[in-house]
């Protein structure tokens, strides 16, 4: 016999998560492992078991002057690849060192976006993918708003002490790269029975436990 009372429906059991990701510190551990990702697969990976609310990234962008011109250009293009992803991407227009280089820290943007970002969505989780100990104030400041925080860095080589102890937990990013690794296909070479007919018509760990 059918109950009269409406049956409960079960909370979401994923947790709701941001993700704040500082692109030049996650590029020098994508150097340092000399891979390519799948950017779709890495937020995927990065995340799993968890609902993404938001993915931001946070890229310095060179000078707008003719001798960075190309440059630029390159960095805009990936840039935009990274939004038809899904990422949300968020630019800080750099200064010129000399006449090859220029500076673009990213750091303050990110910490003052990601707090007003928490205290609207509110999320369960807050991913912070950097190893900056500049981050370690962010990370306490967001677990005092009663969210847990991870960080996404390699123990030893980009992440630094005081943020790995601010964070709840590390999660481990040289697995996550391995594990997004992109994956190319190679073109397959068109064999005699592959060619057209000639015709006239045109025809994407946790490191430590939860505190």
């Amino acid at each position: 016999m059918r109950s009269r009372f409406p049956q409960t429906i079960p909370p979401n059991p994923r947790k709701r998560t941001l993700i704040f990701i500082d692109l030049a510190n996650l590029e020098s551990a994508l150097r340092r492992a000399h891979q390519a990702i799948d950017w779709h697969l890495f937020r995927d990976v990065l995340a799993e078991g968890k609902e993404v609310l938001e993915a931001v990234i946070y890229a310095g962008l060179p000078p707008a002057t003719a001798v960075f011109a190309k440059q630029r250009q390159t960095m805009e293009y990936f840039l935009r690849k990274l939004e038809f992803e899904g990422y949300l991407v968020e630019r800080k227009i750099g200064k010129p060192i000399d006449a090859l280089n220029f500076k673009a820290n990213v750091d303050v943007m990110m910490a003052i976006d990601a707090m007003e970002l928490a205290a609207i969505i509110r999320p369960d989780v807050a991913i912070l993918v950097t190893g900056d100990g500049d981050f370690a104030p962010l990370a306490l400041k967001l677990r005092r708003l009663g969210i847990r925080v991870e960080v996404a860095g390699i123990g030893g080589e980009n992440l630094a002490d005081e943020l790995k102890s601010a964070a709840n937990a590390v999660i481990d990013l040289a697995e996550v790269i391995r594990r997004a690794k992109l994956k190319i296909t190679p073109t397959p070479k068109a064999t005699p029975s592959d060619k057209p007919a000639m015709s006239t018509s045109a025809k994407v760990v946790e490191g430590k436990q939860a505190s």
